[in-house]
């Protein structure tokens, strides 16, 4: 949904036409990042925490890197290698590898996880149901953990809407946790800067908000159908055409850019 707010053409181009994502550098990393934090925190869900503490620091980042190692192989099985552009790919390694060993550190010691990777929906009337993967629950809020390649300490307008659906089904504040790429990564949270914690937000301008959404697509498909081009208002955004896989830096097919 999020993603045909920002460009309806994208939406037309994964959801219907179903092409594939372009597998970059950056994705690639945040995958398994992903991958890694969420086997750490069901680690510490289902009881392991303790055991893990007695271990010594060297023994920890054994555990971490080999784990880290996993899960960046299977990302390659799956998804082949990733278009690094002008990357060193055993760099990223290294550097992925130390943003893990960070996330691990200084975030999950704080972190009382009731659920992770969490399915959650909502069926409101006259619209399709509405699906999502929580991140982290915790007791009386919502975590979700985004990779940036550089500072951030304010959410998207994507990250928002995001949030304020979770919100909408399971009626908890959100926070995020921000992980840079960087040679040195560096993680913020909520607690250093505000900005990075949504309270509670309007129902009913949630549901409007989905609801115009949904019409939206509706309009379109019933007008252009399948074949013919949606808006393409990725375009006007200052980052989003560099990371499609018909924008300028891959396929270049996208009739914005032509």
């Amino acid at each position: 949904m999020a993603m045909f707010a920002a460009c309806p053409e994208q939406w037309r181009q994964r959801h219907i036409l179903k092409r594939p994502e372009q597998n970059f550098g950056d994705r690639f990393m945040g995958n398994v990042n992903h991958d890694l934090i969420a086997d750490m925190l069901r680690m510490k869900m289902n009881g392991y925490w303790q055991e893990y503490k007695t271990l010594t620091d060297e023994q920890q980042k054994v555990l971490v890197r080999e784990r880290y190692r996993d899960f960046w192989e299977r990302q390659l099985e799956e998804e082949g290698e990733p278009d690094w552009r002008d990357l060193d790919a055993s760099e990223q390694y290294t550097r992925g590898l130390l943003m893990g060993l960070t996330y691990v550190d200084l975030a999950l010691p704080s972190i009382n996880p009731v659920a992770v990777e969490e399915r959650v929906e909502v069926k409101l009337a006259g619209l399709p149901k509405i699906i999502g993967y929580v991140d982290v629950i915790e007791e009386g809020k919502i975590r979700e953990r985004k990779t940036t390649n550089k500072k951030v300490t304010k959410p998207t307008s994507k990250w928002r809407f995001q949030a304020r659906v979770y919100q909408f089904i399971l009626g908890l504040p959100v926070e995020w946790d921000i992980l840079t790429r960087q040679a040195e990564p560096k993680l913020y949270t909520a607690e250093e800067f505000p900005d990075l914690r949504m309270p509670f937000s309007n129902r009913d301008n949630t549901e409007r908000l989905i609801r115009d959404i949904y019409l939206q697509m509706q309009d379109l498909w019933l007008r252009r159908g399948e074949h013919e081009a949606w808006p393409q208002t990725g375009y006007f955004d200052p980052w989003l055409c560099s990371y499609c896989a018909i924008g300028p830096s891959y396929g270049a097919t996208c009739g914005a850019w032509s």
